[in-house]
This record gives C-alpha cells, sequence and structure tokens, in this order.
C-alpha cells in the first residue's frame, strides 16, 4: 500500500479470522502490529505467536508477567469502557506502557517470542463468577468447566449477543460463534477454562459461568 509518510509503497500482511469471507456483514475488532527498527512486515507471522488468555488475579502487569517476561514481546488488554486496546511491553520505557494492572477476569492478547511457546502459572478458580459486561466489546476470561459448548455457555446473554472469537493458537486464527447464523458457519465450538473470549454486545449484561 502506498504510504504517504515514506512516499513509497510498502507491504503488510493481514491475519483475518476464520469467518471472514463467508460473513460479510459482521464487524471484526481490529489489531494494529507495528514491527520496530530492524525487523519487516514478516516479523509477526514467522516469528513466535499470539495467544488470547485470561489473568485470575489482581496486580500490576509487569509483576503479573515476571516469571515469563523474558519470552514476552507484547500484551494488550482491552479498556470496555473506552472501546480500546492498552498495551505493555518488557522493553519498552515505562511511559509508553499504556496497560498498567490486570484485574481477575480479564482477557489478553500476549505474544511469546518462543516458538516452543511458555507456561504462565496463575492463581486458581474454584468460584463461579458474575461478570460484567458492557456494550460493544468486550475482551474476558472463562473460568468455567473445559469443553463447555459454546452455544451453552452463551445461552442467557444469546438475546443480546453479536459474535463470539476464540483464538487458535496453534494455527494463528480466530475461531467465530454467532447465534444469528447457522450452526455449520460457527467455528468457535468449545470453551476451555483460561480461554480469553472476544464478546460483542448490544447492550450491557452479566454473564454468569459456572465453576472449572
Amino acid at each position: 500500500m502506498a504510504s504517504q509518510i515514506l512516499g513509497r509503497p510498502v507491504r503488510y500482511c493481514v491475519l483475518l479470522p476464520a469467518s471472514y469471507d463467508t460473513e460479510k456483514a459482521r464487524r471484526y475488532p481490529v489489531l494494529y502490529y507495528l514491527h520496530g527498527l530492524g525487523d519487516n512486515e514478516q516479523s509477526l507471522v514467522n516469528f513466535g505467536g499470539w495467544n488470547l488468555v485470561g489473568w485470575t488475579g489482581a496486580t500490576a502487569v509487569e509483576d503479573a508477567i515476571m516469571p515469563i517476561a523474558e519470552q514476552v514481546d507484547t500484551l494488550f488488554g482491552w479498556d470496555a469502557s473506552a472501546q480500546q486496546f492498552r498495551s505493555f511491553s518488557p522493553s519498552a520505557p515505562p511511559f509508553l506502557n499504556s496497560l498498567e494492572t490486570l484485574q481477575f477476569g480479564d482477557g489478553v492478547w500476549i505474544r511469546v517470542e518462543n516458538p516452543g511457546g511458555v507456561t504462565w502459572t496463575q492463581p486458581a478458580v474454584v468460584v463461579t463468577r458474575a461478570v460484567p459486561l458492557s456494550a460493544g466489546w468486550n475482551l474476558v476470561l472463562w473460568t468455567g468447566p473445559d469443553g463447555t459448548y459454546v452455544v451453552d455457555a452463551v445461552e442467557e446473554i444469546a438475546d443480546g449477543l453479536a459474535a463470539l472469537f476464540t483464538w487458535d493458537a496453534a494455527a494463528q486464527r480466530f475461531l467465530s460463534y454467532s447465534p444469528d447464523v447457522p450452526a455449520f458457519l460457527n467455528t468457535a465450538r468449545v470453551l476451555n477454562s483460561g480461554d480469553g473470549v472476544w464478546i460483542r454486545l448490544a447492550g450491557a449484561a452479566t454473564w454468569n459461568q459456572p465453576a472449572p
């Protein structure tokens, strides 16, 4: 694409959710990843990988990721009230990090540099949860039982649910669900405890999650 700043065409890569070509009217959240000096547009695709998970504590971001900080490139949280991302990078100057704390139940985009992945140890969850959701996009954590069918997990919020997305970290692609499309078009079918979940709602709601 043409760059007005550089005065020349520049290359870029786009990662699209699996349902992008079949559901033309659906709106999707957009995350822009700008590589640093010395990298190129392939750096996100070829090195490490993105994970969509959640956090089960309440602490400063740098404390939460301390055990895996050497393997973390970038971390994004979502401010549902402002409908915008907040970011944190262990290698960035503190004044550039707009994400300072992680609250219990926050969903987290986290890019890991190690191709083999890392294990992020977190406090255990053994209780039911009432998760407040805002109108618009929400990025939250699922702490219910592993293998819960999405259609069952979202039954009580289905009336206001426009879209739900999970992330296949192995394939580096989105999986999607909407109650308004034929079942065969829904690629997000189950939720496992610890999954980060994008949810888009027409209005505010409370998502009650059972214990793991």
